[in-house]
């Protein structure tokens, strides 16, 4: 694994080296630069070892999943699986763009929110499916929600738990080996093959696409930071809370595990954190910290991320609790209002620091 990563950073340097002294005319010398650099360090540190323990944990979960079927594990080691790995895709959700994105990996992989029921029918489907054709249960081909997490948190977690020996457990096996598949495919897709996602992402403008400059790369950066602050509001937060503590919707929270849904968000806020942070402040906060115009939204940005990841692990009950418990809905409510003031000095100082616009996003709110 070790020679693998310092290949890979070689390979990095390499790409980002010839890239950039061929891309330097697309942009001003300092700004194509700044551009270039944060992308390839951000690539680096942040995106390949999203996706490496993305797929580590996938195989986990496949495995574990066969020997609880086996009858070799409890049923608690694949319940650990599962959280382990939704934790893990939590520090890459954000990340929407490239392999996750291909024929809409990430949909399949955490089909999340869905329609009341749509699991359960598409798992009593899947089962009745499996008794009528003899090659098997292939999920891959059939709905999406079916083919990952929600579906598996049902199997393990739900009211009618997978039995060793039961079709229910072969169609577990199933779920968990369509989801290392796909997890392993993202991050070979990023660096294998005749042409790897990373190429197209540090080199762009050489005919790679679907970049067409660095600032562009950057863009997909920035929108992946905002949009996901604005996904774990509107989706992971408000519905459950409500307006009012008679509106709160416990039922709407991510994950039938008590503990899902507040390690989600604190996995999602980690992960945004570090990729505008990077390494020393080499991500999207090394642009901010060169903003002459606003030499104050380094340090703020920096303290809105602790001050809103404080408030999130100070939540002490699991959200389905907390949102309709006097005290805890308290901290919820505090951490939706920092999530919001998050999102509005990123889509705005931030962005015009970095000279991007984030555009509209449905999920933006008013």
């Amino acid at each position: 694994m070790r020679s693998s990563i310092h290949s890979r950073r070689q390979g990095l340097a390499a790409v980002f080296v010839t890239g950039l002294a061929a891309l330097l005319c697309l942009a001003s010398p300092a700004r194509a630069a700044d551009y270039a650099s944060v992308n390839a360090t951000v690539a680096e540190s942040h995106i390949l070892p999203a996706y490496d323990a993305l797929a580590e944990a996938g195989t986990a979960l496949a495995a574990v999943t066969d020997s609880y079927c086996a009858a070799d594990a409890p049923l608690t080691e694949a319940r650990q699986a599962l959280a382990a790995f939704r934790r893990s895709w939590a520090g890459a959700e954000h990340l929407r763009f490239g392999p996750a994105e291909l024929g809409m990996r990430s949909l399949r992989i955490n089909f999340w929110p869905q329609a009341r029921g749509k699991v359960a029918d598409a798992l009593s489907s899947a089962l009745a499916k499996a008794e009528e054709e003899s090659d098997g249960m292939d999920v891959a081909r059939q709905s999406f929600a079916v083919q990952g997490v929600p579906a598996l948190d049902a199997l393990f977690n739900g009211d009618d738990s997978a039995a060793p020996g039961t079709p229910r457990c072969d169609l577990a096996k199933a779920i968990a080996g369509n989801v290392a598949r796909m997890t392993s495919a993202i991050r070979d897709e990023w660096t294998g093959g005749d042409t790897p996602y990373l190429a197209a992402f540090t080199t762009p403008g050489t005919g790679a696409l679907p970049f067409e400059d660095h600032a562009d790369a950057t863009l997909a950066l920035f929108k992946s930071l905002h949009d996901e602050l604005s996904r774990i509001l509107a989706l992971k937060i408000e519905p459950a809370l409500g307006k009012t503590p008679a509106d709160a919707r416990p039922g709407h929270v991510e994950g039938l595990a008590p503990e899902a849904a507040l390690d989600t968000i604190r996995a999602n806020l980690a992960a945004l954190e570090a990729l505008y942070q990077g390494p020393d402040g080499t991500g999207l906060a090394a642009l901010a910290g060169q903003s002459v115009t606003d030499t104050a939204l380094a340090p703020l940005m920096e303290k809105a991320f602790s001050k809103t990841r404080a408030t999130a692990d100070s939540i002490a009950l699991p959200l389905a609790d907390a949102v309709t418990d006097a005290e805890e809905r308290k901290k919820v409510a505090h951490l939706a209002t920092q999530l919001r003031a998050l999102r509005q000095i990123v889509g705005t100082r931030l962005a015009e620091a970095l000279g991007l616009s984030v555009g509209f996003n449905s999920l933006d709110g008013d």
